[in-house]
């Protein structure tokens, strides 16, 4: 779930319950806008329906609020997914469209350029489609995966769509008969959490298993890879024993991961072939390079924060980069950081410290402590059998 968006300078959070944006970095180029979750009825809707009974005001029922949001490129729409499974789309802060889901949607993505599409997906696996426009359209299934679904991305000529999913694998298919798949990216030994294209034949993609790894994703090919936590010694990782204790299993038959998760990965749209690489346990971001003559991953830069670092963006027209992290005086409030690409290397430029009203749009959820209940767990199930099998011989 991104937290923060930049575009063109402008950057993009959301509170439980509004859409802020920031423009230039300054305090008068905040400008907030509060949706309407909740969808009104009539007050004579019961009696149409002969029933005359009033509805009981429940006050314990919890509100909905926003738990997805993303904005299109041309900043005209605003696609808003909530916590009650609702899907609202808002052209120029209008709302044109709410529809239900049968699932909370995770990720949300526009299609490049002015196709006019917007493309949501659950972590059930399934992916779908929503025609935009002044009239839009109803949901429609474009792919499911049997596996929980991680991230979604699209090529820039919106041809093909890439899913990452749990189950280790990258798949490419077609867009918008993504029924017929082009290919698979095969080579994770655990999760995939995140992908992203440096141009339009090479993808790089993050996983539990602690690796980047290079693809020549319409052939399926692994072309590199890299284990990012030798770069910066992380420490495996101290709650493994606290884990083994908590689990109803036998800890024997059920070894949990050591190595540091890969969070997030996110490519450079100016064909520079850079990437940034967020990594559980680290405080901060690194830089890295792909070298296609050579075909090797380089160590650019490692950035460092004072503390976790929540969430990062990379905005697609200037190639600055934004993090959202704590202040280095008190945990407690939340700045967003803005870096200069200069060359292959990331310089910081300016700083906002975030207003008390948009402090509820983030939380520790994107520092990777949500990555525990996604590593696999292995059982030896054939153990029992034939100890069992022993004793009845």
């Amino acid at each position: 779930m991104s937290l923060v968006q930049v575009n063109d300078g402008t950057v993009t959070l959301h509170s439980t319950d509004k859409i802020f944006t920031i423009t230039d970095f300054k305090p008068e180029g905040v400008k907030q806008f509060k949706p309407d979750l909740e969808e009104k009825s009539t007050e004579n809707e019961g009696q149409q329906n002969g029933n005359t009974e009033k509805p009981k005001n429940n006050k314990d029922q919890k509100e909905d609020s926003i738990y997805s949001a993303c904005l299109s490129n041309c900043r005209q729409f605003i696609a808003i997914a909530t916590e009650k499974k609702q899907l609202l789309i808002f052209h120029k802060e209008k709302l044109v469209s709410r529809t239900a889901l049968s699932r909370k949607a995770s990720k949300l993505t526009f299609t490049h350029t002015d196709a006019g599409k917007l493309v949501l997906a659950d972590k059930n696996g399934d992916v779908y489609s929503v025609d935009i426009g002044e009239n839009c359209g109803e949901p429609k299934l474009v792919l499911g995966h049997l596996s929980m679904l991680l991230d979604v991305c699209l090529t820039s000529d919106n041809r093909f769509i890439l899913t990452a999913d749990r189950d280790e694998k990258v798949r490419v298919s077609h867009f918008p008969n993504s029924y017929n798949i082009k290919t698979f990216c095969l080579g994770h030994t655990d999760f995939v959490t995140s992908i992203s294209l440096l141009d339009d034949s090479l993808l790089v993609s993050g996983s539990g298993d602690g690796t980047v790894r290079i693809w020549r994703f319409l052939e399926g090919e692994q072309l590199q890879i890299h284990h990012v936590s030798k770069d910066v010694n992380l420490p495996e990782k101290q709650n493994v024993e606290k884990q083994m204790e908590n689990m109803i299993v036998d800890p024997k038959r059920s070894q949990p991961s050591e190595t540091p998760a890969v969070i997030k990965v996110k490519a450079f749209n100016n064909k520079s072939n850079l990437f940034l690489v967020q990594m559980e346990g680290l405080d901060g971001c690194i830089l890295y390079s792909y070298s296609a003559e050579t075909n090797s991953i380089q160590l650019q830069q490692i950035i460092r924060c004072d503390h976790a670092l929540l969430d990062f963006s990379i905005d697609a027209v200037n190639s600055d980069v934004v993090f959202l992290t704590h202040t280095k005086e008190e945990a407690s409030n939340f700045v967003l950081l803005r870096y200069k690409l200069e060359g292959s290397k990331l310089s910081e430029s300016e700083a906002f410290k975030i207003p008390s009203e948009i402090l509820a749009c983030v939380g520790d959820s994107n520092a990777g402590g949500d990555l525990e209940t996604l590593h696999k767990r292995w059982f030896d199930n054939m153990k029992d059998y034939l100890e069992r099998k022993q004793i009845r011989i």
